[in-house]
């Protein structure tokens, strides 16, 4: 539910407009992760539930350098 929130959340009044792409795309990639384990979570099988939980703090933080202004250190 946080995460979904999060999603619908309009863009920071701080995100620098250089940043704004990059940050649409971070949002995007947390989304399909956030996706992922929740398609895992129904389905019940253990390996796939497994990775996406480990993809899903790496989508968010790649989310959050961007909307710090950090540069990338992980492609989206």
């Amino acid at each position: 539910g946080a995460g979904i929130a999060q999603l619908k959340a309009p863009l920071p009044h701080d995100l620098a407009r250089p940043d704004v792409p990059r940050y649409l795309e971070g949002r995007q990639a947390f989304g399909r992760a956030l996706q992922r384990l929740a398609a895992a979570l129904e389905a019940g099988a253990e390996a796939p539930l497994l990775e996406a939980a480990r993809a899903l703090p790496a989508a968010l933080g790649a989310w959050i350098d961007t909307y710090l202004g950090l540069p990338p250190e992980v492609a989206l």
